[in-house]
């Protein structure tokens, strides 16, 4: 049997903890060891309800924390308990009972914290105004000699997670790095899609008597009327599309996702997903543990208030977009920047009207699965396609078992998503090898600056089994930023999904056809290939200023055009 373990987490809150604990078992997971994650706040709700903050009590929490590690450990796998536990006796009583125990130190100047943390919570208890807070006029009592100790203030998160994995390596609880490389194929399998983020695809879809019972419920609470982009939110929390997310944030995701980048577990994640509510609607739900999202006349799902929450638009703006820029780019929000957030139950996961037919992440799976793929790419565009998509689309197939192209909703579009997807689907048909593509429609829009939606893309598609997710430039890569600095502040393979930059796509008269702007010789005189530039000639009636695309294609975008006009 393996040799099983704890690694207990210590630390003032908003040290690091949570977000250490996702990249860690994340990357113990990657080589090959079972995992199981006890986090402070989740033991509280479920573990220790009831219990309070005071030492006894805190002391009991702990406790129960350790039993439950020392279960997981002598099983063989790996506990990661995440818990401010800040009483030195109590956490030596749980080191005494474990065998195979590795204590994290995460330290960091009370300064430091308070400067950081997004909710005011240090200031506040410094001033007085916040009484019993730990490290500020309630004791926290730092490890004497952890096997670990990292310092959150001045390392980064990749370097503080190598320090673990170098302990851990060490203790010879862990293979090392090269050794499980050696074997990884072997163990993993051949043909093996990546797992999706956080490890479980979610699906909050209620069907049968359970949907018709929740309709029947839903009818006599408060209703909430989506707009297209919340209702193509909802769809996508129901098909694990948004895993691990199980319903529109709260104040703690939604802080974090803002400020760091990471969900409140730690989990990488880029942009908020959050349901914008007026004042008026949010004085009249309350009292009410549960609302009604209705959309397109329709009841779609049952949403638990778990939060209702304000946030400060200048702020939000600020760091939403800090990795932009894109100066159209704005953050998502109503003039009141007031969300409601909780776990949502889907009663109707049809996409929107807008989208005839949808596919889900578990459906693709399985096609790719049968097709034997395992580096698949994901191509997501909100644009027919006309000589550039389909290089981009074309130019996979060289590097990866099969490319997964993704149309996406536009709330207001010349070309509607229907008439895009009949075009791929005649493209892909006829002028790609079969078993090598697939075409995945789905409701979700693009939103938010270059870098977070690149990587809000890569998490979806890693959720789809895509391994790479394509970032298609379509303008000089300089006024986007450096895509290889995209990834900063996250460790190496930690989002599980790799981003692979392609364009801008150009035609060149050297080359005689297309090719990307760095490949091609006369860069002075070749021709970006803009879909838009097409899709306005033939609007207008007039042939494209550059003919690059396929006649079928051209054939069902005239026949649009000319019913428009």
């Amino acid at each position: 049997m393996a040799r099983g373990f704890v690694l207990w987490f210590t630390g003032l809150s908003g040290s690091g903890k949570s977000t250490l604990t996702s990249m860690v078992a994340a990357e113990l997971r990657r080589r090959g060891v079972h995992v199981e994650t006890l986090d402070g706040d989740e033991v509280r709700k479920q573990l220790s309800r009831g219990l309070g903050f005071s030492r006894q009590d805190r002391d009991e929490n702990i406790r129960r924390i350790g039993f439950v590690a020392k279960l997981v450990g002598r099983s063989g796998a790996c506990a990661i308990a995440a818990a401010i536990s800040p009483y030195r006796e109590v956490r030596n009583e749980v080191r005494r009972s474990i065998e195979n125990f590795v204590e994290v130190y995460t330290e960091c100047p009370i300064a430091v914290l308070a400067e950081r943390d997004p909710k005011g919570l240090y200031k506040k208890a410094l001033a007085g105004e916040i009484k019993n807070f730990t490290g500020v006029d309630d004791p926290y009592e730092a490890p004497e000699e952890p096997e670990v100790r990292v310092h959150t203030d001045r390392e980064t998160p990749a370097e503080s997670l190598e320090k673990i994995l170098d302990r851990l390596e060490h203790l010879g609880l862990i293979p090392a790095w090269g050794k499980w490389r050696q074997g990884a194929s072997s163990a993993v399998g051949a043909n093996a899609l990546v797992t999706p983020h956080g490890q479980e695809l979610v699906d909050r879809t209620l069907n049968g008597d359970a949907a018709r019972a929740a309709l029947d419920e839903a009818r006599s609470f408060p209703a909430l009327d989506l707009d297209l982009e919340a209702h193509a939110d909802v769809v996508s929390l129901a098909n694990g599309a948004y895993s691990p997310l199980r319903g529109f944030m709260t104040s703690k995701d939604y802080l974090r996702v803002v400020d760091e980048m990471r969900l409140e577990s730690g989990l990488p994640w880029a942009l908020p997903i959050t349901l914008s509510i007026s004042d008026a609607r949010a004085s009249e739900l309350r009292g009410h543990g549960r609302v009604a999202l209705r959309a397109e006349g329709r009841i779609v799902a049952l949403l638990q208030v778990e939060d209702v929450f304000r946030a400060d638009p200048a702020r939000a703006s600020e760091l939403e977009l800090r990795a932009s820029t894109e100066p159209d780019a704005e953050p998502r929000g109503d003039a009141g920047n007031l969300f409601v957030g909780g776990e949502i139950e889907v009663i109707d996961g049809r996409p929107p009207s807008l989208l005839a037919s949808s596919t889900t992440p578990r459906d693709v799976r399985d096609r790719m699965a049968q097709a034997g793929w395992a580096r698949a790419a994901a191509f997501e565009t909100d644009a027919p396609p006309l000589g550039a998509e389909e290089y981009v689309a074309r130019a996979c197939l060289d590097f990866f078992d099969g490319v997964l192209v993704t149309p996406t909703m536009l709330a207001s579009d010349l070309v509607p998503l229907d008439v895009r997807v009949r075009c791929f689907e005649t493209l892909l048909a006829k002028y790609f090898p079969p078993r090598r593509s697939l075409l995945a429609p789905r409701a979700g829009q693009r939103r938010g600056g270059a870098r977070r939606r690149a990587i809000h893309g890569a998490i979806v598609a890693k959720n789809y089994g895509a391994s790479h997710y394509i970032v298609h430039q379509q303008a000089d890569a300089s006024s986007l930023g450096d895509p290889a600095r995209w990834l900063d502040g996250y460790s190496p393979r930690e989002l599980g999904v790799e981003l692979w930059p392609i364009g801008p796509v150009v035609l060149s008269n050297v080359v005689g056809g297309a090719t990307t702007h760095r490949a091609a010789p006369d860069v002075a005189s070749a021709v970006v290939l803009r879909a838009d530039d097409a899709v306005e000639s033939l609007r207008t009636g007039k042939a494209p200023p550059v003919l690059h695309e396929r006649p079928e294609v051209l054939a069902i975008l005239n026949e649009h055009f000319a019913r428009a006009r």
